[in-house]
C-alpha cells in the first residue's frame, strides 16, 4: 500500500537497459550550497573508481518527492487501490516530467513499487 512515504518506493538506475538492480543511492552532502540526490551506484565522480563507464543519472531529493506524490496519486482510483505494475501508458506505466522518465518495473514482496528513473537532462552532460 502506498502511503506517501520514501519506504513506499524503490528507485533504481532506468539508464542500464533491462537491467533493473542499479538501486540509486542518496548522496546527502557534498559541500556548501549543495542539496541531497540519489544517484546511480556507477556514478564515478562521486564513488570513485567503478567498474566500467561512468552514469550520470541522478534525480534530487524535490523531484523524488513529485514522483511519490503522483505514485500515491495514481496507487488510488476511486477510494481503491489499484496495483501500477503492468499498467498502459495511459495510466502511469511510463511517465516524463521536465526531463524525467519514469517507470514503474515491479513491485517487492513487501509491496514497495520499482521505479527507474532516467534524467534526460544530467545524461545529456
Amino acid at each position: 500500500m502506498v502511503q506517501g512515504s520514501f519506504n513506499d518506493i524503490i528507485l533504481v538506475c532506468g539508464n542500464h537497459g533491462d537491467d533493473y538492480t542499479n538501486e540509486m543511492k542518496i548522496k546527502e552532502y557534498m559541500g556548501a550550497g549543495d542539496t541531497a540526490f540519489y544517484s546511480c551506484p556507477q556514478y564515478k565522480s562521486i564513488y570513485g573508481n567503478v567498474h566500467g563507464l561512468s552514469c550520470n543519472n541522478r534525480i534530487g531529493i524535490n523531484d523524488y518527492m513529485k514522483i511519490l506524490s503522483e505514485i500515491t496519486e495514481y496507487a488510488y482510483d476511486d477510494s481503491e487501490e489499484v496495483d501500477l505494475v503492468g499498467l498502459d501508458s495511459r495510466k502511469l506505466a511510463t511517465w516524463k516530467k521536465k526531463g524525467l522518465v519514469f517507470k514503474v518495473v515491479g513491485k517487492t514482496e513487501d509491496d514497495r513499487y520499482i521505479v527507474a528513473v532516467v534524467n534526460k537532462t544530467a545524461m545529456a552532460r
